[in-house]
C-alpha cells in the first residue's frame, strides 16, 4: 500500500489492482476464467510467494509438487455445486511434466474437464511461449460422504458401563 501518490491517493489502476488482489478465491486460484465451454482458473505468481522453493540445479524459484495438488483440489472445490456439502476429493493418476519456474509474474492456469458427477480431469499449464506448457495433470474422484451426527458425550458416558468397550456403543448416523 506504499505505492500511493505524494498526496496519499492511489491512481485508478493502483486502486483496481489492490481491489483485485483482495478478491482472490484462494492463494492458488486468483481468478475464475471459466466460459460456457470449460471451467478454468488463473493465478499470477510474482516470485515473492513464501511457498516457492529454490531449484538447487538452476537457482530459480519453482512451484513445489504439493502446490499443484492444492491448486487442483481448490479448483475442484470451487467448481462443485453447493449441494455437495459433504464429500471428499481424491486425486489420482497425477503426472508431473515441466516444473513451473517463477522469476516474476508467471501466469499459471488450471482447466477442469468433467466426465460425470464423480470424475473430473484437470490440467495445470502456462502459456509463456506460443504453445501451452503442461506442468501437471490428473484425475479427481468425488466421493459422497454421509453427514456425521453430532455426538452426545453425556449419552455415550451413560451408555458405556464400567469395563465396556467403546466399540460396542451404537452411534447414530444421519444421512443428508
Amino acid at each position: 500500500w506504499n505505492d500511493a501518490l505524494e498526496d496519499g491517493t492511489l491512481t485508478l489502476k493502483q486502486w483496481m489492482d489492490k481491489q483485485a488482489a483482495a478478491k482472490v478465491l484462494h492463494p492458488m486460484l486468483h481468478v475464475n476464467t471459466s466460459s460456457l465451454g470449460q471451467q478454468s482458473y488463473s493465478t499470477l505468481f510474482t516470485g515473492s510467494e513464501s511457498f516457492l522453493k529454490d531449484d538447487q540445479a538452476t537457482g530459480q524459484k519453482v512451484l513445489p509438487a504439493v502446490a499443484y495438488l492444492e491448486m487442483a483440489r481448490a479448483a475442484i472445490e470451487q467448481a462443485l455445486p453447493a449441494k455437495l456439502a459433504s464429500h471428499t476429493i481424491a486425486l489420482h493418476q497425477i503426472a508431473w511434466a515441466q516444473p513451473v519456474r517463477v522469476n516474476k509474474n508467471k501466469h499459471v492456469k488450471i482447466v477442469l474437464f468433467a466426465h460425470d458427477h464423480e470424475h473430473i480431469d484437470f490440467e495445470i499449464y502456462s502459456d509463456d511461449t506460443e504453445d501451452d506448457i503442461v506442468h501437471c495433470q490428473g484425475r479427481a474422484v468425488i466421493h459422497q460422504q454421509p453427514v456425521l451426527a453430532r455426538l452426545d458425550v453425556v449419552q455415550i458416558k451413560t451408555q458405556a458401563g464400567k469395563n465396556q468397550l467403546l466399540a460396542n456403543i451404537r452411534v447414530p448416523l444421519v444421512h443428508g
